[in-house]
């Protein structure tokens, strides 16, 4: 954790692939925009408890958009949101994950935030992930308190 100053680490190294069985490459080729428009939905959940008051919720969405590149067309993709929010022992806490998937289901970008708000003592965590070329660039910002870094 930084105290004051800021580091910032991207990494864009290839790590090791890994593989996937001769099934699974034919279930996922045989995969096509007729099956991803069926996954496509809006949900949200309260979650209450005994006594019928709200503890939290949860949402979760899948939508057809278009992913803006930097070649002259935007590629059609899927955006997947996910939330969820609560409060336990009286402290709040959430997350939330948005990506964008394309029709190959490989992940273009994907942001990610979870926080925790105790007293005295918060934490706030957001990852960015975005594709450049064959690679993953990830930038991490970590918050605890008034204390940030970057990683």
């Amino acid at each position: 954790m930084a105290s004051g100053g800021t580091t910032k680490v991207e990494i864009c190294e290839p790590t090791e692939q890994p593989s996937a069985s001769p099934e699974a490459l034919e279930f996922m080729s045989s995969v096509g925009l007729d099956e991803l428009r069926l996954c496509q939905f809006p949900e949200s959940l309260q979650s209450l408890s005994d006594s019928f008051v709200e503890l939290g919720s949860f949402t979760a969405s899948v939508q057809s958009t278009y992913y803006e590149q930097d070649g002259p067309e935007d590629q059609q993709c899927l955006l997947v949101h996910i939330s969820s929010q609560s409060t336990v022992d009286d402290v709040p806490c959430g997350s939330a994950i948005t990506a964008y998937i394309s029709i190959q289901l490989e992940t273009l970008e994907q942001h990610h935030h979870e926080f925790v708000k105790l007293k005295g003592h918060s934490l706030d965590k957001k990852t960015h992930m975005r594709r450049r070329g064959d690679q993953m660039v990830i930038s991490r910002v970590i918050t605890e308190g008034q204390v940030s870094g970057e990683e």
